[in-house]
């Protein structure tokens, strides 16, 4: 229509008219700079990163009590969170209790009644003495009334219940020991990406007190809760902690990836035009 400024371009007859295509002259497409690219089958790979905090291992957690009324006569570990060694003194108890039973113990055993001494020595174990402290009391053949209580791994001390001098009852606790050699990171992963992560995936930890130095790390559980506060569900990721470098109460990243991944067609992302309902591209005809 020259009425409207518009130029007239010539059509012939025999011309095809395809539906969906737009033929654009080689000039416009270099003033406009478009660019082809090819399309391409492969996979991508999807990663995240999350933010979590360092926590005891609680399946490394060994827990102390008093096996009979007694007293603490001499503590060896006197501060929380002092490293101890397996097999290391930590207290040593007087049990007056256990004095008869042993003493009734012995006599039997000399007296070449079976099955008195069997039933003694089972009542030794009922009072709360062990398998091996009924042993050395049998192989010395004296009354033992101070028992050492030794660190049954290594750690630390999470947890101090005694004194010098305390009187301890049944079952009260004497210390809390916790092995640092394995830790749990818990991870607060977006609720949108909690379909990612399942339990044997391996993910890589950075604490900001090394941020140079990244620890490898496997998912143990997927807790089941989301946080109403933050839209995050807490992710329990078992790291090794060689040297102790990671303390409970660290802040660190973990990067988490998708394990599973899917072949598809690529293509470069400013090629994708998004109208807001579906993605779309332009194919070079």
């Amino acid at each position: 229509s020259p009425f409207m400024d518009m130029q007239l371009v010539p059509k012939y007859e025999g011309d095809a008219a395809d539906a969906g295509t737009v033929s654009i002259s080689p000039q416009m497409v270099q003033n406009l700079g478009v660019r082809t690219a090819e399309a391409k089958t492969g996979s991508l790979e999807q990663r995240f990163e999350a933010v979590g905090s360092v926590a005891f291992n609680e399946r490394g957690v060994v827990q102390l009590q008093a096996r009979a009324a007694g007293f603490v006569e001499k503590l060896h570990a006197r501060a929380p969170l002092d490293p101890v060694k397996k097999g290391a003194p930590l207290l040593e108890l007087l049990y007056p209790e256990w004095a008869g039973a042993q003493e009734e113990f012995l006599v039997l055993g000399k007296s070449g009644s079976g099955e008195l001494a069997q039933a003694a020595r089972q009542r030794l174990m009922l009072l709360g003495m062990s398998e091996a402290q009924v042993a050395a009391v049998e192989r010395e053949g004296k009354v033992r009334n101070r028992f050492t209580v030794t660190a049954p791994i290594s750690g630390v001390i999470a947890e101090l219940g005694v004194r010098e001098g305390t009187t301890v009852m049944p079952g009260m606790t004497l210390f809390r020991i916790v092995d640092l050699s394995t830790v749990w990171v818990i991870a607060e992963v977006p609720e949108m990406q909690a379909a990612w992560v399942t339990p044997g995936t391996k993910v890589t930890v950075r604490a900001q007190a090394y941020p140079e130095r990244a620890f490898d790390g496997r998912v143990g559980a997927l807790l089941p809760e989301v946080s109403a506060a933050t839209r995050t569900v807490r992710t329990r990721i078992e790291v090794a902690n060689r040297d102790a470098l990671l303390k409970p109460g660290m802040h660190a990243t973990i990067a988490f990836q998708q394990s599973a991944r899917r072949e598809s067609v690529l293509v470069p992302s400013e090629a994708v035009i998004r109208t807001g309902t579906r993605d779309v591209v332009i194919v070079a005809l």
